[in-house]
């Protein structure tokens, strides 16, 4: 099966109302060769069911298509990444990865319990190891305003965003 020419990322929370619209025009487009990644954003109606149950607008669907991006430009020729985020997302995304031929090579973690263990073969660290240049890292932390914290730490720390990490989740 080949890779369609176009991606189309599309969140959706709460849109029950303006969904059909947003659909029957991605529909009526001249282009055919494109597929719709559509992934549930914390909905409180209806789309939460199309998410739900359709694979192709399931979260690993999203991150299938991301991936198919990220390996075009910040994963190109990466064989193995750092995961920061041991939790669902992280195993996730870890899951994804492998059947893509990348290894995770260590998992950053700010949860003390884990730091030590290994998961999947590879290391859980804490970020105080995380240095620029190391190879590139996936943030797959989740958690409300972990992102903006984790920016925060990062550019204190030197790594810069788009060239060390990205934040996936």
């Amino acid at each position: 099966m080949s890779r369609p020419q176009v991606s189309i990322l599309m969140a959706v929370r709460n849109e029950q109302d303006h969904l059909p619209a947003a659909l029957a025009s991605l529909q009526a487009q001249s282009l055919r060769d494109w597929e719709l990644v559509a992934v549930d954003d914390g909905s409180r109606d209806r789309p939460r069911r199309l998410t739900r149950t359709a694979q192709n607008c399931s979260a690993e669907a999203f991150c299938l298509c991301k991936l198919h991006h990220l390996q075009r430009c910040f994963l190109k020729d990466a064989g193995e990444v750092t995961l920061w985020g041991a939790g669902m997302e992280g195993k996730m995304w870890r899951r994804i990865l492998a059947q893509a031929g990348v290894k995770v090579a260590r998992w950053v973690e700010v949860d003390r319990r884990k730091i030590g263990q290994k998961i999947h073969g590879a290391p859980v660290v804490p970020i105080d190891t995380l240095k620029a240049g190391e190879g590139p890292v996936l943030v797959t932390v989740g958690a409300r305003g972990a992102r903006s914290q984790i920016r925060t730490w990062s550019r204190e720390k030197g790594l810069k965003e788009g060239r060390d990490l990205i934040c996936v989740t």
